[in-house]
Order: structure tokens, then sequence, then C-alpha cells
């Protein structure tokens, strides 16, 4: 269900090239309007053939990226979280990159449906 949510709050108009997610890349990712989700600093690291990754928003919030689809540019990866992350952990839902310049865009959508945010990553060296 968050995949077909992430799907449509990607824009449809000018649809853009796939991009060249691989690496690491940090960031911060803030609230959407009416989110009640807070500001999180996160790593995001995006394997070489841009299929699989992982996150980590700090040693007891932390899990794998998996690649779900790509759309106009957009490469929708599904956040799963670690077999043993903190409480309050959000670690369900939908990471949705694109590259944009020498930045990374990413829009997540959380599981829930209410814990929604976006942020500009650059890449972590």
């Amino acid at each position: 269900m968050a995949l077909i949510f992430a799907l449509a709050l990607v824009p449809a108009a000018g649809a853009r090239e796939p991009a060249e997610l691989q690496g690491a890349w940090w960031g911060t990712l803030e609230p959407s309007e009416g989110s009640t989700a807070v500001p999180e600093q996160i790593t995001l690291k995006v394997n070489r053939a841009e299929t699989k990754g992982s996150w980590s928003i700090s040693p007891s919030c932390h899990g794998k990226l998996v690649l779900q689809s790509i759309s106009n540019g957009f490469h929708h990866y599904e956040r799963l979280p670690a077999r043993r992350v903190a409480s309050g952990c959000d670690a369900g839902g939908v990471d949705c990159l694109w590259l944009d310049g020498t930045q990374v865009q990413d829009i997540y959508v959380s599981a829930n449906g209410d814990e929604d945010s976006s942020g500009l990553f650059s890449r972590r060296r």
C-alpha cells in the first residue's frame, strides 16, 4: 500500500532519465505538511546495480533498502528494518530517490501514511 501511495506522490509530468544512485548519501528528512514525523538525519547506501542498499538513522534504527520499481526517474526502495530495531524507529515505508545534479532528492512515504518526509541529500565520502 505504501508503494502505491509513494508512486502517487512522484510528479508524472516531465519524465526524468534514470539516475546513477550508487554510493552513500547523507541528509535530513524534514516532515511533510501535516506529517507527524520529526526531522531525521539518515544515511542511505545504494549498491552498484542500484537494486538494494541500506539505511541508517542510528545504531539501533537501521536496515535494508530493496528496489521495488523505477518511475519517472525515481527509484522506489522499500525500507526494511533490521531484526532488532529500537522502539519508535520508523522502519517501514518507501524511499523515492532521484538524482538532482550532485545531490539526491528523497521523498519518504511511511508505511502508516502519517509520517511522510523529504530531503535533499549530499554524497557521503
